[in-house]
């Protein structure tokens, strides 16, 4: 069972994920003897822009490690970036056969 300050300890690490353009919800965060224990899905927010989930989770972990009563952090969260979509018109066309380059006939 969980003590009041690692029940806090937790609290406080959530808080500091929810700062970010980023999603946690899908996150469980695990304070055992001032070792943390982060796991599950973790992306951007849908209305961010231009988010690089990975370094905004790094930036995370970093605050973490210096928070008072963390003396490790074990990081096991999979980081899902968000999909570049191209904007329409902007597609590569290729034709079949290529037609560029020496030809072979």
């Amino acid at each position: 069972m969980a003590t009041v300050e690692e029940v806090n300890l937790a609290r406080d690490i959530r808080r500091v994920f929810a700062k970010k353009p980023i999603d946690s919800g899908r996150l469980e965060i695990q304070c055992i003897r001032g070792r943390i224990y982060i796991s599950g899905i973790i992306t951007a927010q849908r209305e961010a822009q231009g988010v690089i989930v990975k370094n905004e989770v790094a930036a995370v972990i970093e605050q973490i490690q210096k928070m008072s009563g963390v003396k490790q952090v074990f990081n096991e969260c999979r980081v899902k970036e968000p999909e570049v979509k191209k904007k329409p018109g902007h597609e590569e066309h290729h034709a079949a056969g290529g037609g560029h380059g020496p030809s072979s006939h």
